[in-house]
């Protein structure tokens, strides 16, 4: 083989290789999701949100919302009929809106909503949450999707675009409309500089009335200790009275805090009676709250103070636990 040839055989095969690559990546580069960087919510609303909504979506009989609203510095939580109105835990709300206005990555998977695994948009997204600075139009409204197990990433998509995308799922622990999740666990979170505490029991069990002051020997560690005290589940407003005089639903005791700046926390404890299927009887403990504002309180904070209507669950260990601390 002339010499000229063997060059021109090499240059031959050089660009059929070329030519193969070529094929190769641009297909690669057609295939792969476009990116784009960008939030849920933009960061200028970040301080300004006055309401989110958090609705799972689905064919249900009655539709499941959560309402985060804010009152200033405070924040409550209610359910779709606000039967349940209580104040919510500030921490995991501005966690939330924290993790809206971060900057990511966003995949496009489609530019079409309907064309997302070939099903319907109910199908397609289980969850829809809304953010408002005002009762007018949400500022940012995004419906998200099923969380795929092996980029750990989960599929969304704006009620202002056809696109859906996936991004990073660190949304996971935000998206549920279960209020226990969003309360304040706390029991008495109001008081923040407490000056007096008075504890009146009802059944006999602990000294009538014990009243607590500054002067009084561990007075901090005391209130320290309340703080700490959690509560359980959530019920709704009247479900103490539904089960008052019926199924054995009765005050025991009442426990009354004062703050430094005026405002009063007085909470009532309950023990309810039921009957097992075996017939036993079962004791349970719940409590309602009542709040006072200071006058220094605005009256956004204390139309929340008044609002709230939940009752509380507390296991009779924990009841026991709040008056051993009481008790002198």
């Amino acid at each position: 083989m002339k010499k000229i040839d063997v060059i021109l055989l090499k240059i031959l095969v050089f660009s059929l290789i070329l030519f193969v690559f070529s094929v190769i990546f641009s297909t690669e580069k057609r295939n792969s999701p476009k990116s784009l960087e960008s939030s849920i919510l933009n960061k200028k609303y970040a301080t300004d949100i006055k309401k989110i909504e958090i609705e799972q979506m689905g064919d249900t009989e009655q539709a499941e919302i959560v309402t985060l609203t804010s009152y200033g510095k405070l924040w409550t939580v209610s359910d779709a009929n606000q039967a349940i109105i209580s104040r919510a835990n500030e921490k995991s709300i501005h966690s939330f809106i924290e993790t809206a206005v971060k900057i990511r990555k966003f995949y496009a998977i489609s530019s079409k909503n309907t064309d997302f695994s070939g099903e319907s948009n109910t199908d397609n997204f289980f969850m829809r949450v809304s953010f408002f600075v005002s009762d007018a139009d949400a500022v940012s409204e995004i419906y998200f999707g099923h969380e795929t197990a092996l980029t750990d990433r989960i599929y969304l998509s704006s009620s202002v675009s056809p696109h859906i995308y996936e991004t990073q799922n660190d949304f996971h622990q935000f998206l549920t409309t279960d209020v226990n999740y969003w309360s304040e666990r706390a029991i008495l979170p109001e008081i923040e500089q407490p000056v007096q505490l008075v504890f009146e029991d009802f059944t006999g069990s602990y000294s009538a009335k014990t009243v607590l002051d500054e002067k009084s020997e561990q007075f901090l560690s005391k209130i320290d200790a309340l703080r700490s005290v959690r509560h359980g589940i959530l019920f709704d407003g009247d479900f103490l009275e539904r089960n008052e005089n019926r199924a054995g639903a009765k005050r025991i005791s009442r426990l009354t805090a004062f703050d430094g700046n005026g405002r009063i926390v007085q909470i009532d404890f309950f023990e309810h009676t039921t009957q097992s299927e075996s017939g036993e009887e079962e004791k349970s403990c719940f409590y309602k709250k009542s709040v006072l504002p200071s006058q220094l309180d605005t009256q956004e904070i204390a139309f929340a103070f008044y609002s709230q209507n939940a009752v509380y669950e507390l296991s009779l260990w924990t009841y026991g636990r709040i008056c051993s601390i009481i008790s002198p």
